[in-house]
């Protein structure tokens, strides 16, 4: 049985470990992943000296390289830690897709909405009202990608003055916590935006688990998304552009989803007891 695995190892000073660790490496067949960004992922004292090591790596064998041919790594950026995060990714990320608009009702709150709506509804008078709601829509749209593009370039210019001041030969502290608070601001308004697209309203504004809001968003998208189509013959298509290709002809396609089957027709979607 091929075993396919991903292994992240922390390294500590001495030669007995060091030692130990090479050992290890040659025993199991690993080697590095690729990777990018600064590999000097800790910054400490040792003694009287301030020194900056490679102590986190990201490792793989050759099954897993061969399931993964894309799997690479990445060093991330200091941020209130003396080791650096090390981010990596599996496979190639796949294309965006553009996104369905939907009016979340926690842009009620927002002033700057309320002026917006308003300019559109009655800047033309005239006009019917598909095209005010049309209009509208765009300004909102152009509004939300102008803050959400001020918050990112807000936490890149934190995330890049952290990085330079811990970088430093000479560490400044007091520099340090100012940048530190600042950036812990920024994330907090970027967990506000996330909260309110992850439609989870029980959580406490406090819980500070970004990554959770993330995932919660992306699983509604995956539970929503059609990986695979068969045909009436018991053919498989997994390919997006075949998916697409099929989604339009005539016939039945089969959505193969457990044991969930759901019927596609020029007519519209049937149950599958009614055929």
């Amino acid at each position: 049985m091929c075993l396919c695995f991903l292994i992240f190892f922390y390294l500590s000073s001495g030669d007995q470990i060091t030692a130990t660790f090479r050992s290890f490496v040659a025993q199991n067949g690993l080697w590095d992943l690729k990777h990018s960004g600064e590999q000097l992922s800790w910054r400490g004292n040792r003694h009287t000296h301030f020194i900056r090591s490679r102590l986190d790596r990201s490792m793989n064998n050759c099954a897993w390289a061969e399931a993964f041919p894309m799997g690479r790594c990445r060093y991330l950026r200091f941020e209130d830690s003396d080791h650096r995060s090390l981010l990596t990714y599996f496979n190639a990320d796949r294309p965006k897709k553009r996104g369905m608009f939907r009016f979340d009702r926690a842009l009620t709150e927002q002033e700057e909405i309320t002026q917006l709506v308003d300019k559109a509804w009655n800047t033309s008078p005239l006009d019917t009202v598909i095209a005010k709601l049309s209009s509208y829509r765009r300004n909102i749209i152009i509004w939300a990608k102008e803050k959400q593009i001020q918050s990112n370039v807000l936490i890149k210019l934190k995330q890049q003055e952290l990085e330079k001041a811990l970088s430093s030969a000479i560490p400044d502290v007091v520099s340090i916590e100012a940048i530190n608070s600042d950036l812990k601001r920024a994330y907090l308004e970027e967990e506000q935006f996330w909260l309110q697209r992850s439609r989870i309203q029980w959580l406490k504004k406090g819980d500070r688990n970004t990554g959770f809001f993330h995932t919660a968003t992306r699983t509604r998208r995956t539970i929503n998304a059609i990986p695979v189509l068969e045909d009436n013959q018991g053919g498989a298509v997994y390919e997006e552009q075949q998916i697409a290709r099929f989604g339009g002809s005539a016939g039945y396609l089969e959505m193969a989803s457990g044991k969930d089957r759901i019927l596609f027709s020029e007519d519209g979607l049937r149950d599958w007891d009614d055929c």
